[in-house]
């Protein structure tokens, strides 16, 4: 089974195989029995009902249904939703998505009309085997999460989430500085009465720590921010992993974070979390871990001769023509009148004096993998196709759609992962010429305990 991976795929309007360079992309998806893609938008019916996210965190994107039929044109056939644009527009325009997506007929996991749904493995049926997808979102998971229903109360559409706790560690002297800031605040006592009014719970330790404002701080060496995933998280997860693997040849675990080290977004250095995770899902039986969410590439690993992508960048970056923007967004970033959609992307691309800024300023949100996995004779090669974006393209209608990256960028973008990557895994890729340009290869042997 030959399985063909790529990011996040943030389409405002259809793609088209007539684009110049898209031809060679479209060839390569084709070549695979397996398609995927993080469906990083969703696609209400009217009206549009926009939900109240957290503030500074993206846009609120929607799109009309001939984006989607865009997609699918291209030859994806497993799509995940669960992330943290799929909620965008509330319960309904989730519903509305995956309306239209199973109307189509495509293979899709990560979210549902309740939890029970969201975490449910989709399957896809191929000539040479068949491929189960779970879909994971850490971004916003907290927020969009679904539920079950109990006797009266009904269920909530929502995503399949992957929470996680956060600890911040101090060494002793800034910790009692923490403590003095506190005391000095009176905000200690204000979490003492929150406390007893069961409005946070409160977790035992045996170390020194502390509840600061929203953060659990604690003394202890070395000092920085760690991160776990939540065990009730994890734990169905691993049951919905292990369900896969009797239905199932291939196990496919896409999980959407944007999380990065020292509680930042959309950076190279990923969260604790997110690896303890991974490796757990592969433990109970993922073949994959294929991640997304930050808009930038990030480092790969190995574990159990099973490779866990952190992040595969983009395939599609196309918000410059989103059509839909709720009002709230233009008054949370302080933009004057007249409004509209462009004038919220302007802003957020240009610098006052004209230069580009942000995810529109750097190269390295323009870029991405395609990640072919080749499951034959014991053996998967990991093919790694560096993707250009085209930033630095002045038509719009082609700016944001994929082509091969160029030799030179290929390799370029490859050493960058291959540096964020552990060195025992950048000793094994190889870097290789195929069809003109550079690809990373990586050899891995199946089986690895499963």
């Amino acid at each position: 089974m030959k399985v063909c991976l790529t990011g996040d795929c943030l389409t405002t309007r259809p793609m088209t195989g007539g684009q110049p360079g898209f031809g060679t992309v479209h060839e390569l998806l084709a070549d695979a029995d397996v398609r995927f893609t993080n469906l990083e938008m969703s696609f209400p019916g009217l009206p549009m009902t926009p939900a109240p996210l957290k503030p500074r965190r993206g846009l609120r994107l929607a799109a009309r249904s001939s984006a989607l039929e865009g997609v699918l044109d291209v030859g994806f056939n497993l799509l995940n939703t669960a992330n943290n644009h799929m909620c965008d527009y509330g319960t309904q325009g989730l519903l509305d998505t995956l309306a239209l997506l199973d109307h189509h007929g495509v293979a899709h996991a990560g979210g549902g009309r309740s939890l029970a749904e969201a975490r449910t493995p989709r399957y896809l049926s191929t000539g040479v085997g068949r491929a189960a997808l779970i879909g994971v979102t850490a971004s916003l998971g907290d927020i969009t999460v679904a539920s079950d229903g109990a006797g009266p109360i009904a269920a909530r559409p929502g995503v399949n989430a992957l929470r996680y706790r956060t600890e911040l560690w101090l060494e002793p002297e800034l910790f009692d500085a923490v403590r003095r800031v506190d005391r000095a605040l009176a905000t200690d006592r204000s979490t003492r009465h929150d406390a007893g009014l069961g409005s946070w719970s409160a977790t035992a330790r045996e170390r020194d720590s502390m509840r600061f404002l929203d953060y659990d701080v604690v003394c202890g060496e070395p000092t920085g921010v760690r991160t776990y995933p939540l065990d009730v998280d994890v734990e169905a997860i691993c049951l919905a992993i292990r369900t896969a693997r009797l239905a199932s040849d291939i196990v496919i675990v896409s999980i959407h974070c944007h999380e990065s080290s020292a509680r930042g977004w959309n950076q190279e250095p990923p969260a604790d979390f997110l690896l303890t995770a991974a490796r757990r899902f592969v433990d109970e039986g993922a073949d994959v871990i294929v991640g997304h969410g930050p808009h930038l590439v990030r480092g790969i690993e190995v574990y159990r001769e099973r490779p866990i992508l952190l992040s595969l960048g983009n395939f599609c970056f196309t918000d410059e023509t989103v059509e839909f923007m709720a009002p709230e967004q233009f008054v949370e970033l302080g933009i004057p009148e007249p409004h509209t959609p462009q004038s919220l992307v302007d802003f957020r691309s240009h610098n006052p004096d004209g230069t580009r800024r942000g995810l529109w300023g750097d190269d390295r949100y323009w870029e991405g993998l395609m990640a072919t996995c080749d499951f034959a004779a014991g053996v998967c090669t990991v093919r790694l196709h560096v993707l250009d974006l085209r930033r630095g393209e002045e038509r719009v209608a082609v700016r944001g759609l994929p082509m091969v990256a160029d030799p030179a960028k290929a390799r370029s973008v490859l050493r960058r992962v291959l540096a964020h990557s552990p060195a025992e895994v950048a000793e094994r890729v190889e870097l290789s010429v195929e069809d003109g340009t550079t690809v990373g290869l990586l050899r891995l042997k199946a089986g690895g305990g499963h």
